[in-house]
């Protein structure tokens, strides 16, 4: 038997499995190489963050980016917001949607019933 046949057969079980035990969304994880990963390490040394703190500030730093490129985001950007704020209160600082605050891209009117408003133009 083709060693690639089993590979991909034991690669869609998994992937299978995966579906079934996460309801609806599926895991990934992603290991660097080594030039990568080394590169990942001095930038964490220097910054005294976590490889994930870096990367999770810069993805964040380019979601609110492309999230307050076009007033068509407005309506998507004020849902993920009041959905946060119900589920975990004000949002990360560091988050898309902290900086986006932070910015003053976006306003929280009243905190305890998760009002959120796009700040009017003057």
């Amino acid at each position: 038997m083709n060693p690639n046949i089993i590979s991909k057969a034991i690669s869609k079980a998994v992937e299978a499995k995966s579906e079934k035990t996460h309801e609806g969304y599926i895991m990934v994880n992603i290991r660097p190489g080594e030039k990568v990963s080394a590169m990942l390490d001095v930038l964490s040394h220097l910054n005294g963050k976590t490889p994930s703190e870096i990367i999770g500030q810069a993805l964040s730093g380019k979601l609110a980016e492309y999230a307050a490129s076009s007033p068509d985001h407005g309506s998507a950007i004020l849902d993920a917001l009041e959905q946060v704020m119900t589920d975990h209160g004000n949002p990360h600082e560091n988050s898309a949607l902290g900086i986006l605050k932070k910015e003053g891209l976006v306003k929280i009117s009243n905190p305890f019933i998760a009002k959120v408003a796009l700040p009017k133009k003057k």
